[in-house]
Order: C-alpha cells, then structure tokens, then sequence
C-alpha cells in the first residue's frame, strides 16, 4: 500500500499540494469554490484506472443522499419532476442522470442565493455553542423552560433568544 502511494500518488504527500488543497477547502465552505472543483483538481493528478466491469443491467435503489439531493434541487430550483426522472427513488442510475444535469446549475444557486434550502436553512442546522449557552443563560435568567430541540435548530434556538433577550 505504501509502495501504492509513494509511485503513483506522490503528490498527496507533497506539503505544498496539501496546503493547496486546504485552501480550496476553505473556499468551498466560505461558498468562494464548489467541491467539483475540487475533486476536478484532485481527479487531474491522480493516475488513469483501467475501468473496472461493471454490471449495470442490475437496478439499485437511490441513495438516502442522492433523493435528499435531488429533493433539495428540485425545491430550491422550482423544478417539476419530468417523465424522464420519475424513478430516481428506484433507480440510481435515473437519479445519477438527474444530478449530473442539474448539479451544476444548482451550486450556482446556492452560490448566488442565501436562502438555498441545503446550504442555509436554519431549521435544518444545529445552534452554535454560542447560541446554546446563551439560551441557556436567558433561561436561567427568566426561569422559563428551553423549548425541546433547541440545540439541534437554529431557527428554534434564535427565536427564543430574540423572544428573552430584550426582556
């Protein structure tokens, strides 16, 4: 394995690549990049692989991640679902067919839209550290209950904080 990584993926071990990379990384989580920019990157360096046979007369299910994916695509983008990819939840080739047609048209999106439903809805997100051990304060201060879930809903957890903050 080792023998593996210092002929033919040398540059992963290369100091000023990974640093490369890190930066990339921070970009994509600062929306500045999209990781199929990184992995395009990541793709050109690495050594071509004969494919592999594959069977692809079986048909599998989607993913949980590619019919969140496609459903996150299809809100955000106000798109109807047409003949062409009905079966996504069955087929994952349907659904891979999906998402290589609007993937990209989605990371503009979200680029170019804050309200994007995958990147930046609050009710889907967690509360910060922050925000919870201020709730928590608030409530202690007021003596009133913390609403179930409050950790696990940014939304949630800020509405309580702007209900108990001025008071």
């Amino acid at each position: 394995m080792v023998e593996v990584f210092e002929n033919a993926y040398q540059f992963i071990i290369d100091l000023t690549y990974t640093k490369q990379m890190e930066e990339m990384l921070d970009e994509i989580v600062e929306n500045k990049s999209s990781y199929v920019d990184f992995i395009s990157n990541l793709n050109s360096k690495c050594p071509k692989i004969e494919k592999l046979e594959r069977n692809d007369d079986e048909i599998k299910p989607s993913s949980e991640g590619q019919i969140t994916y496609i459903e996150n695509i299809l809100r955000d983008l106000q798109l109807n679902l047409s003949e062409e990819f009905k079966n996504y939840k069955e087929d994952n080739r349907v659904a891979k067919a999906f998402l290589d047609r609007y993937i990209k048209e989605h990371e503009f999106f979200k680029k170019n839209n804050k309200k994007a439903s995958s990147s930046n809805n609050d009710e889907n997100r967690p509360a910060t550290p922050k925000q919870i051990s201020f709730a928590e304060m608030l409530a202690k201060k007021h003596n009133v209950k913390l609403p179930k879930g409050f950790k696990y809903s940014m939304k949630l957890c800020g509405d309580f904080i702007n209900e108990y903050h001025k008071k």
